[in-house]
């Protein structure tokens, strides 16, 4: 209850800021006015194409009624002077009105931004979706162990070249699990996202093309190119790129960057330009 109430004061405070001053008042509860905007936020919010039960706007009205109380009792009670209070206050402050800093033009500046660094980061290469058949070697195995896996793996090899399944052979001989219930097969990659060795061979294939065994730091491979492709345009890659920004956020961390510039142009201004002058040694200025 005490955190529902803490809640409630932090929205009725958001609310009437944003609030505009020529709002139509719509209700009356308990004595306080309260505005269109603020009933039609809370309506909205709680009304979202994510919620089950829906409510009307006459069904809401009863709910919105008991919140206004909650949010009044909250104040009666001063929660809000409490330190536990300002604390999740401020917590809740920024997580609400510091990503109304970012606009969509910011976040699609760093969507650009992603894939040209990608693009970059590629250098003029193209992504290629390998599977492979693998043997696990051992960083210290001993000798007999290090015959036993190149036997093994010159084995599956003369198996492929005589005719064998390498989807087969990659789930039931290769040693990476995970890549062999799907016939050896990886996601789509790039440049530096393979062992060096992996990726010299890699590359070096065309589709369909199937690798002699070799040895990388962690084991022996087989590599199979199932397809290349080159890196799509940016707008085809836009909103994936777009939802995977968000979901790292991006509009936190932007406006980070804005409260921190903001915070340092102030802090400048306050100080004011150093001031030199003959004879008196050059220190920043005081406030």
């Amino acid at each position: 209850m005490k955190r529902k109430g803490l809640v409630f004061v932090f929205l009725s405070f958001i609310i009437s800021t944003f609030a505009q001053n020529d709002d139509p008042v719509v209700m009356t509860i308990g004595g306080e006015p309260v505005s269109r905007s603020e009933f039609e936020y809370n309506y909205n919010k709680n009304n979202t194409d994510a919620v089950v039960d829906k409510k009307s706007v006459a069904e809401y009205v009863d709910m919105f009624a008991v919140y206004k109380m909650k949010v009044r009792a909250a104040m009666d009670a001063h929660m809000d002077t409490v330190s536990s209070y300002l604390r999740e206050f401020h917590q809740y402050r920024d997580q609400q009105i510091r990503p109304l800093l970012v606009s969509d033009e910011m976040v699609d500046a760093e969507c650009r931004k992603y894939y040209d660094d990608m693009k970059q980061a590629m250098g003029g290469k193209q992504l290629l979706k390998p599977a492979h058949i693998f043997v696990l070697l051992k960083q210290k195995a001993s000798a007999a162990e290090q015959d036993a896996a190149k036997a093994r793996i010159d084995s599956i090899y003369n198996v492929l070249t005589n005719g064998g399944d390498f989807q087969e052979l990659a789930r039931t001989c290769s040693d990476d699990k995970q890549t062999g219930i799907n016939g050896g097969e990886l996601p789509w990659v790039g440049p530096g996202q393979l062992l060096k060795e992996f990726e010299d061979v890699a590359y070096s294939l065309n589709v369909g093309q199937v690798s002699a065994p070799f040895l990388s730091t962690v084991g022996y491979h087989i590599v199979k190119m199932t397809d290349r492709k080159d890196l799509e345009p940016f707008d085809t890659l836009h909103a994936q790129i777009h939802r995977f920004i968000e979901s790292r956020g991006v509009r936190m961390q932007l406006s980070q960057q804005i409260v921190d510039s903001l915070s340092h142009a102030a802090q400048g201004e306050m100080t004011g330009p150093e001031i030199s002058c003959p004879g008196i040694p050059r220190r920043p200025a005081v406030l």
